[in-house]
């Protein structure tokens, strides 16, 4: 049995990438009267307090719905830099139509 190559650990690239995350997530749905909901993610991001830093998982960006009538909705969500939230209001993504 030949022996494992052993792994460079440390000089791995662990740089969140969007292509790679979404590989294999839901994406659309069709409804059974022909309706279609579509959704685009994108990756999360926090601001340490020098700019906005790209971190690994996904959150929703947008769902548009296309109605069997063929009318478009859509929701885009944008989401708040924690240092702009205070204690005493509650922590929601902002919805825009």
């Amino acid at each position: 049995m030949p022996s494992p190559v052993p792994a460079d650990i440390f000089n791995i690239n662990r740089a969140p990438n969007a292509a790679v995350a979404q590989a294999g997530i839901l994406n659309s749905i069709t409804t059974l009267l022909g309706g279609t909901w579509n959704i685009t993610y994108d990756l999360n991001a926090y601001n340490p307090g020098t700019g906005s830093t790209v971190v690994g998982g996904l959150r929703v960006t947008q769902i548009s719905q296309t109605l069997p009538t063929g009318e478009n909705l859509v929701r885009t969500y944008q989401y708040l830099d924690p240092a702009e939230i205070h204690p005493d209001k509650y922590i929601v993504p902002i919805i825009i139509h």
